[in-house]
């Protein structure tokens, strides 16, 4: 395969995964107003604080999931994507165990998690640790698919995910009349379906190899505590701004802030896509003493191109685009967000390069991140005598983390050139 077709393989991965990406927000945005008008509003807020509780709970997952996927592209590249197939049946075991293990405390501890956690009733706990459990093992699926490169279906997945929830909710808590625990059994239900597909999909697309069990590379253990540091920061330099403004500002004008950041955050989900093909693709030339420089610095332009042009319709468009959907009393939220939008571009880039040199095995920007994201909380805490000075601070911080990530792209030897996705 030519040089050329590599390189429109990669892009045309990212952007396709990019689409799902923004296919399966918007089916999420359809699925809350469905569960909107299907429950009550108490019940409404019920399940919306219990399916962000699973997500928290299972939000230190992200760090092995990545560490995980990078040991997944590796093995796939130096031993074969037979032996992965027997990695993950491997694995298998280990994660209903793990599953069973985790339902057994809760049955131990029920009473108290429900007030600790201060859920309606016990029914309502058993369905969060389901939810939570559910979607360990989608995570597990998800690793492997990424780390084979098996990337329309790491796309397609979470859209038809979301799809079956509809479904089952508007049967179980609508149709049916089965309210709260009717629309969290359908939400559980949809996602073990969903990891049914997942598996039977590796199963079925991976070759099988002799039973002899291969010799395989040592786990990446010491990536896990910097990954996850670096999780840690990225997700505090793009949420903690709206807490800092809520306490420094008062209500009005903290609202006007909310809505400019919702808004302009979605700019860092176009790269999203490019940031899920860059670890195994790179992670698996690695293993083959590979560069992927040229990898990097594609997604590098894709992201420029992608998050750019939205933050470019953002200081345009922005102000409109509020007016008309929110009012005029939402005036000032169009203007900040004319900044707001361009100023989550760096932050794009800071991704992808982070995301590189994860894949390259190299932690030292992992724990800059981390150092960063706390520089930047003391900076707003110490100053921000408006909203234009906090969001100076983010473009500020975020673009430093631009530059010292491309630097270190840079720096990255450039031998070869990486191959393109195997699946798409």
């Amino acid at each position: 395969m030519s040089t050329a077709s590599k390189q429109e393989g990669f892009v045309y991965a990212g952007i396709l995964l990019s689409g799902f990406g923004v296919l399966t927000g918007v089916l999420n945005y359809s699925f809350q107003l469905l569960m909107g008008k299907i429950l009550s509003a108490d019940d409404f807020l019920t399940f919306n604080a219990i399916v962000a509780l699973a997500l928290v709970i299972g939000s230190p997952l992200g760090a092995l999931q990545t560490v995980a996927t990078r040991y997944v592209a590796t093995v796939a590249s130096t031993s074969g994507r037979g032996t992965v197939l027997q990695l993950f049946r491997q694995w298998a075991p280990r994660f209903w165990a793990a599953v069973a293990g985790a339902a057994i405390v809760v049955a131990a501890f029920c009473g108290p998690l429900q007030r600790w956690l201060q859920l309606p009733d016990i029914r309502s706990t058993w369905l969060l640790t389901v939810i939570v459990l559910a979607n360990l093992l989608l995570i597990a699926n998800n690793t492997f698919l990424q780390g084979m490169q098996h990337f329309f279906w790491l796309g397609f997945i979470p859209a038809a995910n979301v799809l079956l929830r509809m479904a089952c909710c508007g049967l179980l808590a609508g149709i049916l009349g089965y309210g709260l625990s009717g629309a969290l059994i359908a939400f559980a239900a949809a996602t073990m379906i969903c990891v049914l597909l997942g598996a039977s999909i590796l199963i079925s697309l991976t070759p099988q190899t002799s039973r002899q069990k291969p010799a395989l590379p040592t786990f990446p253990y010491a990536l896990i505590p910097p990954v996850t540091a670096a999780m840690f920061g990225l997700t505090s330099m793009t949420q903690i701004d709206l807490v800092l403004v809520n306490r420094y500002f008062n209500p009005e004008i903290a609202s006007q802030y909310a809505l400019a950041a919702v808004l302009g955050k979605a700019v860092l989900y176009l790269p999203t896509g490019l940031v899920s093909v860059i670890l195994p693709v790179v992670a698996a030339g690695h293993a083959r003493q590979q560069s992927g420089s040229q990898q990097a610095w594609q997604a590098i332009l894709a992201t420029l191109g992608l998050a750019g042009g939205a933050a470019v319709g953002c200081s345009f468009l922005g102000p409109w685009f509020v007016a008309q959907l929110y009012g005029e009393k939402y005036g000032d939220a169009g203007r900040l967000l004319a900044f707001y939008g361009p100023a989550m571009v760096p932050m794009g880039v800071a991704l992808v390069t982070q995301v590189f040199v994860v894949a390259k095995g190299r932690p030292l920007f992992s724990w800059i991140i981390a150092a960063t994201a706390i520089c930047e909380i003391g900076m707003l805490n110490a100053w921000h005598p408006s909203l234009e000075a906090v969001l100076a601070t983010i473009a500020v911080f975020n673009t430093g983390l631009a530059i010292l990530g491309t630097i270190l792209v840079k720096l990255a030897p450039n031998d070869r050139t990486v191959s393109t996705p195997d699946e798409i």
